[in-house]
Formats: structure tokens, sequence, C-alpha cells
């Protein structure tokens, strides 16, 4: 009887280990599948929006939000394929906007505010950045 109950109990746990993933990975297949929409998916404490507008004219809308907002520029490079903008806010957040160019009229935009990320002010530069597109 005691061999029974402990089988038993073994079963449930596994039962809803197994369910608890399930329901997790079903998650992350909504947030993917609304980036890949052209959606905005806040996810881990960073915002990921798709553009339909070039690296450089993106960068550009960037760099112009990030002095609109009066962030603090740290750095600010691009080649053919990435850009990236590093800047601080008043009190002394980090903010990284990454820029991947998928293709000639096609950019994904990563946006995250700090170690753990700030959804407010990350939607703030994504609509600052928009505007000037």
């Amino acid at each position: 009887m005691k061999y029974r109950l402990r089988e038993l109990k073994t079963c449930f746990v596994l039962a809803t280990g197994l369910g608890l993933v399930g329901l997790q990975s079903g998650c992350l297949i909504v947030a993917a599948g609304a980036v890949g929409a052209g959606a905005v998916a806040y996810v881990k404490g960073e915002l990921e929006s798709n553009l339909d507008a070039g690296l450089s004219e993106v960068m550009t809308a960037a760099n112009g939000a990030v002095a609109e907002l009066g962030l603090i520029t740290i750095n600010s490079n691009q080649d053919r394929l990435v850009g990236r903008i590093t800047a601080r806010t008043a009190d002394d957040r980090r903010v990284e906007i990454r820029c991947d160019g998928v293709a000639s009229d096609y950019t994904k935009v990563r946006i995250r505010v700090g170690v753990l990320g700030d959804e407010p002010l990350s939607i703030r530069v994504l609509d600052a950045i928009k505007a000037r597109l």
C-alpha cells in the first residue's frame, strides 16, 4: 500500500511538471508569432518590433528619438547589417537599442532599459522611433 502511494505521488509530480512545461512553451509560441506578424512583443525585459524601413533610416530615426527624449548617447554605431545605440537616462539607467537589417526595407528593433527592462519607457522609445519614420 505504501509503495502504491509513493508511485501515485511520483506520477502526479511528473504530470504536473510536464503540464507546466507545456503551458510555458505555448506562451513563447504566442509571443514569437506576434513578433513575426509585425506586432510588438515584450519578453523577458526586452521590447521587440519589426519596422517597414531600412536599417539606415531606422538608425537615423532612433538617434533622433534618443535626442528627443533627452537621453544621453554613449555610443552609436552601425554597419550594413546591424546598428546599435547605447544611451543613459537621467537616473543613469542604460538604454540599449539594437537594429538588425533583415531586408533592404525591413528592420528588427530590440529595446532594453536597464537590466530587468522597463516596458513603458521601451514603448516610448519605440513610439518616438516610429514617429520619425
